[in-house]
């Protein structure tokens, strides 16, 4: 039984929501090796420094020589280590737009978080089945209906195209579904939920389900507004 167990662990799909804590472990371990090396680091290059004055004092040419090729190669690691540091933080923050990353980890489900274009976007790779994302929204707020802003970019998907779901009930909901235009530039998408759709619910739990297809998909800029055509 355990082994069988074991293998429904291994072959069962990752979720999003799981690897968005594999990326805050691995930040964390990188700011934690970070942490305990720089002072190592600041330490060998002093006494590497130390020892080469020291050897031109003495007039050990060779020696003074010998440390001085291995300060100039510790130096090269650490200016390129300092380089990559830079860029991973840049592409972790996405132009230092942190909100907009807390804001995609909201959306739950087969997506994954990714950066394009030094930003964030979740990214769906479309299948023989379908694939999801999901946010709760609290209705009280737009009582005369409701707007789910967001933009998508593709340039490979084929197949059926986007499915927008509003649940207001376990079972119940509004929808539609929508064609992407896969010319590989961002599209802006307004997608209004009429306030006669709430039926008295106190949340709606919003759907985007990516449909049967090939190629991926990638989302971002999710913004929930009170509707301008009032419902």
């Amino acid at each position: 039984m355990k082994y069988y167990l074991l293998a429904m662990v291994l072959i069962a799909p990752v979720r999003a929501e799981d690897l968005l804590e594999l990326e805050k472990l691995d930040d964390l371990y990188k700011k934690e090796i970070k942490r305990v090396t720089a002072p190592v680091n600041q330490k060998y290059e002093t006494a590497l420094e130390r020892l080469q004055k020291s050897y031109a004092t003495a007039n050990l040419l060779d020696e003074a020589l010998a440390v001085r090729t291995e300060l100039n190669t510790f130096l090269a690691k650490k200016k390129s280590a300092k380089k990559a540091d830079i860029e991973t933080t840049k592409e972790e923050d996405g132009s230092n737009n942190i909100e907009a990353k807390k804001a995609l980890r909201r959306w739950k489900g087969g997506g994954r978080l990714i950066a394009v274009d030094d930003e964030f976007t979740i990214q769906i790779k479309a299948n023989s089945g379908k694939l999801k994302i999901e946010n709760t929204f609290e209705v009280k707020g737009y009582p005369d209906g409701m707007d789910l802003k967001f933009s998508y970019r593709t340039s490979d998907y084929v197949g059926e195209g986007l499915k927008l779901k509003g649940y207001y009930t376990r079972l119940g909901y509004h929808h539609r579904t929508i064609t992407f235009n896969a010319d590989g530039k961002w599209h802006e998408y307004t997608w209004p939920y009429p306030s006669a759709q709430y039926l008295n619910a106190a949340q709606i739990r919003m759907v985007l389900e990516v449909l049967s297809g090939k190629g991926s998909v990638n989302f971002k800029g999710f913004e929930l507004v009170k509707s301008i055509k009032g419902g």
